[in-house]
């Protein structure tokens, strides 16, 4: 347990707090703003600016598009615009911490580092090409600064908090919805970390990072883990902006502002493929996706995952769950923003989709909104009015209003 009268403590659970929440909002996006980011991370990449933005309702439509343009030509530009450019910024804020480390200490690290992703088998002793040939993979070690006790302490909090949010929400998600889709071979172009030519990426330093703080085995055909694992790559970068004092590049900047105003989004030569955040995600108190007669979650186009049942006494487990597309979503919309039938009036009033997980271990989508104050009753309004939630949130996207991709 962290010390909350730490001010390192502190800093360090404001950095879980802010990318977990990203990663579980249920606002609609903020497409001016994510636009604009857009365009910024572009150009730090030195790509020209995109002509187009490909807005999706859903992350089935959006990965259907992101395959229909890569058949069509349009290059994948995720490892310049996205990868290399985090890769850039933590570099540059993980810098100062190894300049300062003193040779016993730098020595110490280095040999902890190496000696961890050999024993862990992310270097392993001997493999085999595709002819048979056998080479040592400690030839092919990462180049990056070794992982320093003091950042491996200062990165832990905000790297598990995100971890857990992939592990028991995003990961059942993607799992189900990498289930739906064909042409798999030609989506590993829009991966963010691939693995086709060698395990080890040497100058792959968010990957090494990440690696190192949590072990997560690389869950190498898990979607989640290959599509989109920005929050786990932002939250490290902002740890050592906000807790370390250290400065990123500003290349990072664009790729941040994405996170917190959308959903995930593939940057492709031309055009650029964003998506929409969901209009309801319920979760237990303790944080796992949860559904029993009801969708898990929805997506403005009435895109459904679930419904799916975990047992809150098995934090860990990984529920199985269904991609479906209904057309006929009135069911899962009707009520409140957050997807629940209206309250009673005796009952708690729902509450929009600012809201986090709930700690109260029930199973509706949100209880209160992030400003701490109830919003009005179901029977006035169907969203949050409350100052904090400025003109409030409209009900949910009908199903059929939003059928596609719309392009801007």
């Amino acid at each position: 347990m962290h010390d909350s009268t730490n001010p390192i403590s502190g800093r360090a659970e404001a950095v879980a707090s802010r990318w977990t929440q990203a990663a579980l909002s249920c606002e609609p996006a903020d497409q001016a703003r994510a636009e604009a980011a857009v365009r910024l991370s572009y150009r730090s990449a030195g790509h020209p600016e995109p002509s187009r933005f490909l807005w999706c309702p859903s992350p089935p439509a959006a990965l259907q598009q992101v395959r229909q343009l890569l058949e069509d030509g349009h290059p994948s530009l995720v490892a310049p615009v996205r990868r290399d450019a985090l890769n850039r910024a933590l570099a540059a804020a993980r810098a100062p911490i190894w300049e300062q480390t003193s040779d016993h200490d730098r020595f110490t690290a280095f040999g902890e580092f190496h000696d961890f992703m050999e024993w862990h088998g992310y270097y392993g002793e001997q493999r085999y090409d595709g002819f048979e040939a056998r080479y040592n993979l400690m030839e092919h070690r990462y180049l990056c600064n070794p992982v320093t006790k003091g950042e491996r302490s200062a990165l832990t909090p905000a790297l598990q908090a995100v971890r857990q949010v992939y592990d028991q929400v995003h990961g059942p998600i993607w799992a189900a919805i990498d289930r739906t889709l064909t042409g798999g071979y030609i989506m590993q172009f829009a991966w963010y970390w691939s693995d086709e030519q060698t395990i080890v990426k040497r100058n792959d330093e968010g990957r090494a990072v990440i690696r190192y703080c949590l072990n997560p085995r690389d869950w190498f055909f898990d979607p989640a883990w290959n599509l989109y694992p920005d929050w786990l790559v932002l939250a490290a970068i902002d740890t050592y902006q906000q807790v370390l004092g250290t400065a990123p590049t500003p290349g990072w900047e664009g790729c941040r502002d994405v996170a917190l105003a959308a959903g995930p989004w593939w940057p492709l030569s031309g055009v650029a493929v964003m998506m929409q955040r969901p209009t309801v995600l319920r979760v237990t108190g303790d944080g796992l996706l949860h559904g029993v007669d009801k969708p898990a979650v929805v997506w403005p186009d009435g895109s459904t995952c679930g419904p799916v049942t975990v047992p809150s006494s098995q934090p860990r487990d990984r529920p199985a769950g269904g991609i479906s597309v209904s057309s006929d979503c009135a069911s899962a919309l009707e009520g409140s923003p957050c997807g629940d039938p209206p309250s009673s009036a005796s009952a708690p009033p729902s509450a929009c989709a600012r809201a986090g997980p709930m700690t109260d271990g029930s199973d509706v989508a949100v209880r209160r909104c992030l400003c701490g104050q109830p919003p009005k009753a179901a029977r006035e309004v169907r969203s949050c009015r409350c100052s904090a939630c400025s003109a409030g949130r409209t009900s949910p996207t009908t199903a059929g209003s939003t059928p596609s991709c719309t392009s801007r």
